[in-house]
């Protein structure tokens, strides 16, 4: 899958937006061409498998293994150079026999626009009614999207829910709803599970089209991936108050802790990695194929 339109690479058409090194460009040109031979599987560290062709060229930084406390990979590895080398061609870093290894060069997200204001209109406003409604997209807002996007679902209104004995959690969002819409917000809890619903039909048609509707088809919109820093970074906070957990774990004497968020869209999942990137962090993703659902770490 690459990001942009969010779909596979041989689906991809002319006049597409896909993610680049320069942000969200436009495919100008597809090229196709009939293969028939073996295919190289490449798994980097943190990061899913993807599939290539011998000859295809793939940005690794090429490394070799030093005594010295390298300035560039403090770990040991000093980079030779990065470049673009053919999948036949990558050395497994570690291997036995290898004095050397490629790593594979992950882009980084580091432009930043601000989010447009979202006009929320009925195509024929009822009288009385809320007619046109234009609102801005604040880090609140995007505390909101984020747990949309891990507890929430479209139906007759946006609804998120969540588990009853969530106390804290629920007075958030119902805060935050009260801050960033002008939308009275229904409580309703059965047995163990408390339900939240607000909104409007195009309200609704905002968050199904731009967030998905439901939790397979969850993603993060291009244009929240490229806001700034403040604002993506209260969606990841939304996102991990809904699905996401810490855990703690000890060895060699050392104890250890990490975050983790769990979803079942794999858009959703590669996007969240990808966002991480713009606060120098690499999240890495495990897929649960048992229980159908992607950690990321």
């Amino acid at each position: 899958i690459l990001l942009g339109e969010n779909k596979d690479i041989s689906d991809y058409m002319d006049g597409d937006k896909v993610f680049s090194s320069h942000g969200v460009t436009t495919v100008v040109r597809k090229f196709e061409r009939d293969y028939d031979g073996d295919v190289f599987e490449i798994k980097g560290s943190m990061l899913l498998p993807f599939v290539t062709t011998p000859e295809h060229p793939i940005l690794v930084a090429r490394t070799s293994w030093t005594l010295r406390r390298s300035q560039q990979f403090h770990n040991g590895w000093a980079i030779e150079k990065i470049g673009w080398i053919p999948a036949k061609e990558l050395r497994v870093a570690g291997a036995k026999g290898n004095h050397g290894g490629d790593f594979l060069v992950f882009p980084k997200l580091t432009k930043e626009v601000q989010p447009r204001d979202i006009a929320l209109e009925y195509g024929r406003a009822p009288p009385n009614r809320y007619g046109r409604i234009t609102v801005k997209v604040t880090p609140d807002m995007a505390e909101l999207f984020g747990l949309y996007a891990a507890e929430g679902c479209v139906g007759h209104g946006v609804e998120i829910s969540l588990g009853a004995h969530e106390n804290e959690l629920i007075e958030r969002t119902l805060q935050l709803i009260k801050t960033c819409f002008p939308y009275k917000a229904c409580r309703q809890t059965r047995n163990n599970s408390t339900r939240i619903v607000f909104g409007s039909t195009p309200l609704s048609s905002f968050m199904r089209n731009e967030f998905g509707r439901s939790a397979t088809q969850k993603r993060i919109p291009n244009w929240l991936l490229l806001a700034p820093k403040e604002t993506l970074g209260r969606f990841l906070l939304g996102l991990w108050e809904g699905d996401g957990h810490y855990n703690t774990s000890t060895r060699e004497g050392k104890t250890r802790f990490y975050f983790a968020i769990r979803t079942t869209s794999k858009v959703l999942a590669l996007q969240t990695q990808q966002a991480f990137t713009k606060f120098g962090i690499l999240a890495g993703i495990n897929r649960e194929k048992r229980e159908g659902t992607i950690a990321m770490m």
